[in-house]
C-alpha cells in the first residue's frame, strides 16, 4: 500500500515536470520553425506530400490505366521521403528524427530504381530489362540499403555518426556519411543519368517533345535538391523533397495538359511502326513531329528529311492534304498521289482545350477508289434501265431495308424515292400480309434463293390497295455472303381486279348452271307430268300446275339472264340513290310500306333485286302486311334496315338463311334468293345480317359503304 502511494506521488512529479516541460519546450520548437519565414520549408514540404498523393490518385484511375506500375512506385516513394522529412523537420528530438530518417530511406532506396525502370518501360529502349533478366540485380542495391539504414547501429555503414545541430531555428542532424551510403549514390545517379537519357533520346526522334520535356523537367528538378544537401551548399537542411513538390507539379501540369500518358510509347513502336497505314503526326504550328515508315513509302521522303518542317513544304504535291493539316475543322479527304488515291483522316490531340497538334492516318483507298468508279458506272447502266422501265426497280440489304428505290416509285405509290430508304417493302403493307411477305422473305434469304412471282398488297400514300409482282435476285459479297436483294416490282392491281371479275362470273355461271340442271329440269319434269295426267283425266287443275311450273322456270331464267348480264358486262359501281331504289321497288306491293332516310352508295343494276327480293322474301314468306324501311348515314357507312312484322325467323334457320340453296317452310322457293342477295351486297363491298324485330317479324340490316363524292 506505501509502495503504490510513493509510485503514484513519483509519477505526479515526473508528469509535472517532465512531461509538461518536455510538452511545453516542442510547443515553443514549433512556434520557432512555423514564424514567418521559416514555415515557407514545412509549407513546401507538405506541399510535396499533396502533390505526389494526387499524382499516385491520377494515374491509378481509369482514365490512366495505361500507365506502367513503375511510375506510381515513384511516386509513392516521393510521398514516403516528403512525409518522413516533414516529421523529422517538425520534432527537436534526435531519437525521434533517426527513426523518421530511417522511414524515408523506404522511398529514397527505391526512388531511383522505380524512376529508371519506369523510363525503360516508357521508350521500349531497355526490353532485357523489363523482361526480367536485370530486373532483380537492379533491385538488390535499393533493398541492401534499406536494410542497412535499419540496422544502421550496428556497422554504421550508412550513417557513420550522427549529432544534431541548429540552422535558425531547425534542429536538424548533421550526417557523417559511411562507405555504403556513397556506393548508393553512385547507383543512383547513374540511374538517373540512364532515364535521362533514354527520355532525350526518344524525344530527338520526334513524339510528342512538349509531353517528354515536361517529364525530363520533372525528373532533373528534385535532383537538384539532393545536390544542394550532398554538398552542403542548403545548410544542412535537404531540399530534395522540396524539389520534388516542384518537380510534381510540372509532371502534374503535363499529365492534364500534354496528355502524357495517354499512350505507351512501346506500343506505338509495336504497332504503329508495322501499320500498312500512314501516321503523320503535326503539332499547333503545321510542323511534322512524327511519322511512320507506312508514310515514308506513300510519300517517298524519309522521316529525317520531313522532321522540323511545315506540311505544305513536305506535301507539296498532296494539296488535299496540306488543307486537311491546315484546317482545324476540316474532316476526311481523299487525295491523288502518283496516280494512288489515299484517304486522309485527321484528329485533333488536345488536352483540356488546349490543342496541341493533329494526327492524320493516310490510308490507300486506290482498289476501293476503282470499284466505285465501276459501280458508278454499273450504276448509272441500272438507272438508266430503271428510267426507262415501266416498273419500278429496288434494291434491299439482307435486312429487308431500301437502299435504292427507282423514281417510277413515285407514280405508283405515290412516294419519292428518298422517303423510302431506310424501310422496308413490309412497313408499306397491311398488317398481316407485312407479317405473311417478312417471313416469306426471310425463308427465302436464309436459303439465298430468287424471289419469283412473290404477289403482294401494298398500300399507297393516298391509301389506295395496290397489288405486286415481285421478282428478285440475291447480292453476294466474294466469299458467297448475302448482301442483300435486287429486283423489280410490277403493278398487277388491274390484272387482280380482272381476275376478280373473272372469278365472279364464273362463280355466276356456275351458280346458274346449277339452276338451270336442278330447278328447272326439276320444274318440267312436273309439268310433263302434270300435261300427261291431264291428258288422261281432263283435270284442270293438273293443266294449272303445269302452266304454274312452267312460268315459275320462266320467271328463273330471267332473274339468272339479268343477273349473268349484269356481272359479264364489266360495268363498274355508280353513284346510287338508296331511298330512290326503295320508292320504287314498295311501289309494286300492295301492303303498307313506310320509308325513312336516304343516303348514297355505290352499286350497279343488281341493286334493285337486292330490295325487291327482301320485300318479296316478307310479303310471301314472313306473311307481314307492314314493312319499315329505314335508310341511315352513320359516318362513311349507309345502314338499311327492312323490318316486317310477320312471323318471324327462328334462330337456327337464320345461321343457315344466306347459304346456297337452302329452303325453309311451305312456300320455300329456289334457295337461291337470299344467296344472291348476299353475293351482290359482298361485291359492292358490305355485308348483310338478320335480326329478331320486336315485338315480332325480322330485320334484315343491309350495310354499305357511303358514297364520299369525287
Amino acid at each position: 500500500m506505501w509502495g503504490m502511494k510513493l509510485f503514484c506521488r513519483s509519477w505526479d512529479k515526473y508528469r509535472t515536470f517532465y512531461i509538461q516541460g518536455a510538452i511545453f519546450n516542442h510547443m515553443e520548437y514549433l512556434r520557432a520553425i512555423l514564424s514567418w519565414p521559416y514555415g515557407i520549408i514545412i509549407l513546401l514540404v507538405a506541399g510535396s506530400i499533396v502533390t505526389s498523393s494526387s499524382i499516385i490518385i491520377l494515374v491509378l484511375r481509369k482514365d490512366f490505366r495505361n500507365v506502367n506500375f513503375f511510375f506510381p512506385l515513384t511516386m509513392a516513394s516521393v510521398l514516403i521521403w516528403s512525409a518522413g522529412y516533414l516529421g523529422e523537420l517538425l520534432t527537436p528530438e534526435k531519437s525521434v528524427m533517426i527513426l523518421l530518417s530511417k522511414i524515408e530511406y523506404i522511398g529514397i532506396s527505391l526512388i531511383s530504381f522505380g524512376w529508371f525502370m519506369f523510363c525503360a518501360q516508357y521508350t521500349g529502349r531497355v526490353k532485357k530489362i523489363t523482361e526480367g533478366k536485370y530486373l532483380y540485380p537492379l533491385l538488390l542495391i535499393p533493398l541492401v540499403t534499406m536494410f542497412l539504414a535499419w540496422t544502421n547501429e550496428h556497422h554504421g555503414l550508412i550513417w557513420a555518426h550522427i549529432t544534431t545541430v541548429e540552422s535558425g531555428p531547425y534542429v536538424i542532424l548533421d550526417i557523417t556519411y559511411g562507405i555504403w551510403f556513397w556506393i548508393y549514390s553512385a547507383y543512383s545517379y547513374l540511374l538517373l543519368t540512364a532515364s535521362t537519357f533514354l527520355l532525350i533520346s526518344h524525344a530527338m526522334k520526334g513524339a510528342s517533345r512538349a509531353r517528354f520535356t515536361t517529364i525530363i523537367l520533372a525528373a532533373l528538378i528534385p535532383w537538384t535538391g539532393q545536390i544542394l544537401y550532398i554538398t552542403n551548399l542548403s545548410f544542412y537542411l535537404d531540399f530534395t523533397p522540396v524539389a520534388f513538390s516542384i518537380g510534381g507539379a510540372i509532371l502534374l501540369f503535363g499529365i492534364y495538359n500534354y496528355r502524357i500518358f495517354d499512350f505507351l510509347p512501346i506500343a506505338r513502336n509495336a504497332v504503329i511502326e508495322q501499320m500498312v497505314e500512314g501516321i503523320i503526326v503535326c503539332d499547333a504550328q503545321n510542323v511534322i513531329t512524327d511519322m511512320n515508315p507506312a508514310s515514308e513509302r506513300i510519300f517517298g521522303i524519309s522521316k529525317k528529311d520531313a522532321m522540323g518542317k511545315k506540311a505544305p513544304e513536305v506535301f507539296k504535291d498532296c494539296v488535299e492534304l496540306v488543307k486537311l493539316c491546315e484546317d482545324e475543322g476540316a474532316k476526311e479527304k481523299t487525295c491523288e498521289h502518283k496516280g494512288r488515291y489515299y484517304r486522309a483522316k485527321p484528329s485533333t490531340i488536345s488536352g483540356h482545350g488546349i490543342v496541341l497538334g493533329k494526327l492524320v492516318l493516310i490510308e490507300d483507298v486506290t482498289k476501293q477508289k476503282k470499284a466505285e468508279q465501276k459501280l458508278r458506272e454499273s450504276k448509272q447502266r441500272f438507272e438508266d434501265i430503271a428510267r426507262s422501265s415501266a416498273d419500278w426497280i429496288w434494291e434491299v440489304d439482307k435486312e429487308g431495308k431500301y437502299v435504292y428505290v427507282s423514281g417510277k416509285v413515285k407514280r405508283i405509290l405515290g412516294y419519292a424515292p428518298k422517303e423510302l430508304i431506310g424501310k422496308t417493302p413490309f412497313s408499306l403493307m397491311p398488317k398481316e400480309e407485312g407479317k405473311r411477305i417478312r417471313e416469306i422473305f426471310q425463308k427465302i434469304a436464309s436459303k439465298k434463293e430468287n424471289i419469283v412471282d412473290l404477289e403482294n398488297w401494298n398500300v399507297t400514300k393516298d391509301g389506295r390497295k395496290v397489288c405486286f409482282l415481285t421478282n428478285g435476285v440475291p447480292i453476294l459479297d466474294e466469299k458467297g455472303n448475302l448482301i442483300g436483294y435486287r429486283g423489280v416490282d410490277k403493278d398487277i392491281t388491274e390484272r387482280k381486279k380482272a381476275e376478280r371479275k373473272i372469278t365472279e362470273l364464273n362463280e355466276t355461271l356456275r351458280l346458274i348452271n346449277k339452276i338451270m340442271r336442278h330447278d328447272i329440269l326439276n320444274d318440267l319434269q312436273i309439268a310433263d307430268s302434270s300435261l300427261e295426267l291431264y291428258s288422261e283425266e281432263k283435270n284442270e287443275a293438273f293443266m294449272e300446275k303445269a302452266r304454274e311450273r312452267i312460268h315459275k322456270s320462266i320467271a328463273l331464267i330471267e332473274k339468272m339472264k339479268g343477273l349473268e348480264a349484269t356481272i359479264s358486262s364489266g360495268k363498274g359501281l355508280k353513284e346510287c340513290h338508296v331511298g330512290e331504289v326503295v320508292n320504287a321497288v314498295v311501289k309494286n306491293y300492295e301492303v303498307n310500306c313506310t320509308v325513312r332516310g336516304d343516303c348514297t352508295v355505290m352499286a350497279d343494276e343488281a341493286f334493285y333485286s337486292v330490295i325487291d327480293n327482301l320485300v318479296r322474301n316478307a310479303v310471301v314468306h314472313g306473311k307481314t302486311d307492314k314493312i319499315d324501311i329505314t335508310i341511315e348515314g352513320r359516318g362513311n357507312e349507309c345502314e338499311i334496315r327492312i323490318a316486317d312484322h310477320g312471323r318471324g325467323i327462328p334462330d337456327e334457320i337464320k345461321k343457315k338463311l344466306f347459304e346456297q340453296r337452302f329452303r325453309h317452310g311451305d312456300t320455300a322457293g329456289t334457295g337461291l334468293g337470299l344467296y344472291i342477295v348476299k353475293k351482290t351486297i359482298e361485291r359492292y363491298g358490305g355485308s348483310i345480317r338478320v335480326e329478331d324485330n320486336e315485338p315480332v317479324g325480322t330485320v334484315f340490316v343491309i350495310t354499305l359503304k357511303q358514297y364520299a363524292g369525287d
